[in-house]
């Protein structure tokens, strides 16, 4: 018989959120940085799921070694969010759930679910989060486990609105899945390559300046 537990969790207002939190942890692991933010989102981040997302992170990132991630549609206000996993394989399924609500136009970035659980043979649970931000482009959902194989474990993810009308329903076959070596090779080119542009901007910068100087300098009059 499948023990189902229920999980529900609120979302977290504030910008930046889980974006920051594991641009931090990407300094002693692999960067599970979201492709919008960037190091002057900081803003007003809450700290509290900021702390907790790479608090977990920090704890269990070297015990897993497969990530799962997808996607919503569009969200709303008022939206829910709901996410069944299943253990269909025949032993215990450790797993990290990361969940973030994501609006790219205002750089923001909020976690909404962060639960790490194990799941026995046969076993669901069910977590949920609400959106009570408004218009953004996504739920991101991020699932650390043990396998990457489909026939192991079940996802389901459900999306409704404050009417609860279904809006989005999709399942463990939609989701990318990248073993954790992987990430971390993605995570050391993206340094290097962040890294790169930062000299070039600055080499930027200091060109125009030379510029300047050097144009004001012609324009001077000779005595």
């Amino acid at each position: 018989m499948t023990d189902t537990r229920l999980h529900t969790r609120r979302s977290l207002m504030a910008a930046g959120g889980l974006s920051l939190a594991l641009l931090a942890v990407a300094r002693t692991g692999p960067a599970f940085a979201q492709d919008d933010a960037t190091p002057d989102d900081a803003g007003a981040t809450d700290m509290a799921g900021m702390d907790q997302a790479k608090a977990a992170l920090k704890e269990r990132l070297n015990d897993f070694t497969h990530i799962w991630r997808a996607t919503s549609p569009a969200t709303r206000s008022g939206d829910t969010y709901t996410l069944t996993i299943t253990n269909i394989s025949s032993v215990e399924q450790p797993l990290l759930v990361l969940t973030t609500l994501m609006d790219h136009r205002q750089h923001y970035n909020a976690s909404v679910l962060v639960e790490d659980m194990t799941l026995a043979p046969g076993e669901s649970a069910e977590l949920r989060a609400t959106n009570d931000y408004g218009v953004a482009n996504h739920f991101q959902t991020t699932v650390l486990a043990n396998t990457g194989l489909v026939t192991d474990i079940e996802l389901l993810v459900v999306v409704e609105d404050v009417a609860a009308v279904e809006t989005a329903r999709f399942t463990q076959s939609a989701f990318m899945v990248l073993t954790v070596a992987e990430l971390r090779e993605t995570a050391d080119v993206s340094a290097e390559e962040h890294r790169g542009r930062r000299r070039e901007r600055v080499k930027e910068r200091l060109q125009k300046r030379r510029d300047r100087r050097d144009a004001d300098d012609a324009a001077t009059p000779t005595p």
